[in-house]
């Protein structure tokens, strides 16, 4: 065993089991202990069942390869503080996340997490994992996509095998992998590009990416 110890960072979503197989591999080359942290502003008893589906996959992920998954709620959204304190408790000296446009700690901290971390870690050592693009990631994250289409219902979108009604979006559906509901990427085409929409429990989570108009 080494003195080097690694922990990853992850949040709700299908990269998180990218980065835990990361930091996999390298507790095993390195044969050093292995953390995995979760930290999130959303108490337990809020997740829904397709959260919950996410962390159980994690934890077993990480049991299996011997590590240690830890899994910490943060009220007051001092989430950097938290991720240096666990590293302090657990002596780690790798630090591995990941960066992509998505993520909530990006969105919270305005892309300061890293510099915050950088300035005040010491020694440690981070690993800024570059998240590939929901194209690239499907086949490892989703299963394989289907055609459907999305139907006006309130103020979003509802997932449908089939048309009906008026301003009927068509597309591929990729279902996330873990989950027993629908929710995953949805493909259309909006304005000649193509992209991707957020879809959580068959519903569109943002649908002014589609509308170009903002919830109130």
């Amino acid at each position: 065993m080494t003195t080097e110890s690694i922990m990853v960072c992850v949040y709700y979503g299908p990269t998180g089991e990218r980065l835990i197989k990361r930091g996999i591999r390298l507790s095993q080359l390195l044969n050093c202990p292995l953390y995995v942290l979760r930290v999130d502003t959303v108490p337990d008893e809020e997740l829904d069942m397709d959260e919950v589906r996410y962390l159980s996959v994690w934890k077993k992920l990480v049991e299996d390869a011997g590590g240690e998954f830890i899994n910490k709620e943060c009220k007051d959204r001092k989430i950097t503080e938290t991720i240096i304190k666990v590293a302090e408790d657990k002596k780690i000296t790798q630090l591995i996340l990941g960066q992509s446009g998505q993520t909530l700690w990006q969105q919270m901290t305005k892309g300061s997490l890293v510099n915050n971390l950088l300035n005040r870690v010491g020694a440690i050592d981070i690993h800024i994992v570059a998240v590939k693009r929901a194209v690239d990631q499907l086949e490892e994250t989703h299963e394989s996509g289907v055609k459907a289409y999305l139907v006006p219902s309130g103020n979003t979108f509802q997932l449908s095998e089939s048309p009906s009604g008026k301003d009927v979006r068509e597309g591929v559906f990729f279902k996330d992998l873990h989950t027993e509901f629908d929710s995953g990427l949805f493909k259309l085409q909006v304005e000649g590009n193509y992209i991707y929409v957020k879809i959580n429990m068959g519903k569109v989570t943002d649908p002014s990416v589609i509308t170009g108009k903002v919830k109130k």
